[in-house]
């Protein structure tokens, strides 16, 4: 088997179109624009059965996370594992971030072929001049939340205006991380309202030290040895780092405030690519492998999180039974609940619209993040497409 060097990837596959899980993943995926008279291919979840369907010559595709290595891309870490993105013709590496905004301009310069980044970050680097495109919508929602220990008082109430529940940060430290989306849509927001920014004490902290700065008691050595403060709250992914001190610390008492419940109607993560660089039987392919992917996680959970610990040797959640690695598995089941909402199917998954595009895009206007809109089209293409 031969593999392809990754740029201007303009082999052609046939027969390679989108597929319909079975064998192994009773909730069956397929690709809209795939060729009516083209042979159905069969995609299974089972170790080993994908490897004799794939092609001779497989294209290299390196796929970019937003963040490092976690639960919740664990089913791109399965996808490899299964050989589901060689039976779509990918020979496929995966590499982990260090935000949204990062990973858009990695996959704008060339620095990889696909990249999983939140919809305001992509808006962000195509209004530059970043010629990348969403193929698939994980999360309509943003994700992003400003969460504390319970005793800070910062808690959302639903009779405040945003603004008003916004104003409970004056006068504590805030912890942001700048190159993420959660940083550009916190300051978009405050940005956006009668806010005093300077009421704000807020800081930019180092991402791995994140969950030990907001604990502030549960490990204050760590915290005094990065030479700042502890935290009152931190900016971060609901999924992510609130969902790890509920696993890991349970005993430590947190609230959230969540920025879609302040108002913002952002794309929260998507899948894109660079335009043009894939012709469009290559793209549906992309997005065929990984929403195949994503529903093998979907009917066996415990076999993306095992995919991610082999992918993964190291980390902390490689251990078995560990924390790490029961907040890993947690992550995932909390992004399948984001992405697919109450449809157990998640028949939705990768799906967007041109509307809600336009209401991002018309987000980051208002938020001051670019300064005119966009075309819609002009950074999304459909299966159809």
């Amino acid at each position: 088997m031969t593999i392809s060097a990754r740029p201007q990837l303009k082999l052609v596959l046939p027969l390679l179109f989108s597929s319909v899980l079975l064998n192994g993943c009773d909730n069956a995926s397929k690709s809209s624009g795939a060729a009516a008279s083209a042979p159905a291919i069969i995609a299974s979840c089972k170790t080993g059965e994908n490897d004799s369907h794939a092609p001779k010559t497989l294209t290299a595709l390196h796929v970019q996370l937003p963040w490092f290595a976690n639960g919740e891309h664990s089913y791109v870490y399965l996808g490899k594992d299964r050989s589901i993105f060689k039976r779509h013709g990918f020979d496929v590496t995966i590499t982990g971030g260090r935000g949204s905004e990062v990973a858009a301009r990695a996959l704008a310069g060339g620095a990889a072929d696909v990249a999983i980044i939140g919809g305001d970050a992509l808006v962000l680097i195509a209004a530059q001049g970043g010629n990348i495109v969403s193929i698939g919508a994980i999360f309509k929602e943003t994700p992003v939340s400003i969460y504390s220990i319970a005793n800070r008082g910062i808690t959302f109430d639903s009779n405040l205006s945003p603004e008003d529940n916004l104003k409970k940060l004056y006068g504590k430290r805030v912890g942001l991380m700048p190159g993420s989306n959660t940083y550009l849509q916190f300051e978009g927001l405050i940005a956006s309202m009668n806010i005093d920014r300077k009421k704000i004490d807020a800081v930019n902290v180092v991402p791995t030290l994140a969950p030990q700065w907001i604990l502030n008691g549960k490990d204050v050595a760590n915290c005094k040895a990065a030479g700042d403060d502890c935290l009152d709250a931190l900016v971060h992914y609901t999924e992510f780092e609130p969902l790890r001190v509920r696993v890991v610390y349970p005993n430590v008492k947190i609230n959230e405030i969540r920025l879609k419940d302040l108002g913002v109607r952002i794309y929260g993560m998507t899948l894109a690519v660079k335009k043009d660089q894939f012709s469009s039987d290559q793209t549906r392919e992309i997005r065929a492998a990984v929403r195949d992917s994503f529903m093998c996680a979907l009917k066996d959970p415990n076999a993306s999180i095992a995919a991610l610990v082999a992918n993964n040797q190291g980390m902390d959640f490689a251990v078995p039974g560990s924390p790490e690695n029961r907040f890993a598995r947690r992550q995932l089941d909390e992004m399948t609940s984001m992405a697919c909402g109450n449809d157990k199917t998640c028949s939705g998954f990768l799906k967007q619209d041109e509307s809600y595009w336009g209401t991002t895009i018309a987000t980051l206007v208002h938020y001051g993040l670019i300064p005119k809109p966009i075309p819609a089209k002009s950074i999304m293409i459909n299966d159809s497409q």
